[in-house]
């Protein structure tokens, strides 16, 4: 399944797309006692994080968040 976040009219903003190079900032590994998370940023003051984690029944949970560092309010709309 793919997740991500898709713009607004309200906010015609570069979002990741399914070719988005993520960076992993925390976590070396997926495995079940270490989840990873990734960060992208938009290079227009969006930072988009993914935390992935794993159980032991191989069941994947990802939260998605965005953070706003522009002074403007941002619409986004998920997906997944």
């Amino acid at each position: 399944m793919i997740y991500g976040w898709l713009p607004t009219a309200e906010t015609p903003a570069k979002t990741p797309t399914p070719n988005t190079d993520w960076g992993q900032v925390d976590g070396d590994a997926l495995t079940v006692a270490t989840p990873v998370t990734l960060e992208w940023d938009n290079g227009e003051g969006l930072i988009f994080r993914r935390y992935i984690s794993v159980d032991d029944n191989y069941m994947f949970a990802i939260r998605q968040t965005v953070r706003n560092e522009t002074p403007e309010a941002v619409s986004l709309a998920p997906y997944g």
